[in-house]
């Protein structure tokens, strides 16, 4: 776990074990095209075009799509391994060495690629702030909390999200960035974290 600490500053970072639920993002094999059809295909068995039942069936659809001249027209997509559905758990982290009164955090993400299944409030987020809630866009989450009482401090989860991947892509960043005031009414500068690239492949 690699977590920032920069004096007046809280900065977000996601910790390894978020990179690697990011690694093992779902696969998605086809293309994106024009298609008057599109057909999703789950099979429980792996990708293996030899012995697989639903990888051959895949196979052999593709290829009498093509030969009645469809396959213009009717764009199948693939899912091994139960993969139709997968969900991808992503924490938002956040260290500070002072305190902190009010913080807004947000998320920004590909909404073609990725929908936001379920978000909630982290462990950092102490019970004084009452039950704020995450509030979800396309494209985006945000979570305002504002603690006067007891003034966050340390380090710990400010979101949980859970998304679902929706299409094969070759690297779609999830970006996070707070900004927040201290308790002596500071207005701290606003950090963001490195972006992760979550990569949708077969």
């Amino acid at each position: 776990m690699k977590t920032v600490r920069v004096s007046r500053r809280a900065f977000l970072n996601s910790t390894k074990a978020t990179a690697a639920w990011l690694a093992l993002a779902p696969a998605i094999i086809g293309r994106a095209e024009a298609a008057t059809t599109k057909l999703k295909l789950s099979s429980s068995l792996p990708n293996d075009a030899k012995f697989a039942n639903g990888r051959v069936y895949y196979d052999n659809l593709v290829k009498n799509l093509k030969a009645n001249g469809l396959g213009e027209q009717v764009d199948v997509t693939f899912f091994p391994d139960n993969q139709l559905g997968q969900e991808i758990d992503v924490t938002v982290r956040m260290a500070t060495d002072i305190g902190i009164t009010r913080v807004r955090g947000q998320v920004r993400f590909d909404a073609t690629a990725l929908q936001l299944v379920s978000a909630a409030a982290g462990d950092l987020v102490p019970s004084s702030a009452g039950s704020p809630t995450v509030d979800a866009k396309s494209g985006g989450a945000q979570l305002d909390v504002v603690s006067t009482d007891a003034p966050i401090e340390g380090e710990g989860s400010l979101m949980v999200l859970r998304f679902k991947a929706l299409t094969a892509h070759a690297a779609t960043p999830i970006v996070a960035q707070v900004s927040a005031v201290g308790s002596s009414g500071t207005s701290l500068a606003s950090a963001a974290s490195q972006p992760l690239s979550l990569v949708i492949k077969p």
